[in-house]
């Protein structure tokens, strides 16, 4: 069974999005960016990840830019989580290192975000 990694700082998350896919795949769970890179560098079948934005110690998006640095974004999805503000922030901050176009096509990574009411913009 492949293994999902979900990064969040909050356990309440990471319990949902377990109990979501634990039928799928086998559940490793980390609750900021640095516990998240230190599993991706050590456990090699990790097959995709689950990542907040928001979080102590490491952001998503550190670990976006580790991921892209290091090749790994090529290997491994990553599948962002987060709320429609961290969005902004990303999108915010991406613009602003003029960025948008490379991490755009870098492959494997898909923002996902919901509005409150369960609908997609």
């Amino acid at each position: 069974m492949q293994k999902l990694l979900i990064v969040d700082d909050e356990e309440i998350n990471r319990s949902v999005l377990a109990s979501g896919f634990e039928d799928l795949f086998e559940i490793v769970e980390a609750k900021n960016g640095k516990l998240a890179l230190d599993c991706l560098y050590l456990d090699e079948t990790i097959g995709a990840v689950l990542l907040d934005l928001n979080m102590p110690e490491m952001t998503g998006l550190d670990v976006l830019k580790e991921l892209c640095e290091t090749g790994l974004i090529k290997e491994i999805p990553v599948f962002i989580i987060t709320s429609s503000n961290s969005l902004w922030d990303l999108e915010t901050k991406l613009n602003d290192q003029g960025k948008e176009k490379q991490a755009a096509s870098r492959g494997n990574c898909l923002l996902w975000w919901g509005d409150g009411g369960g609908n997609a913009p």
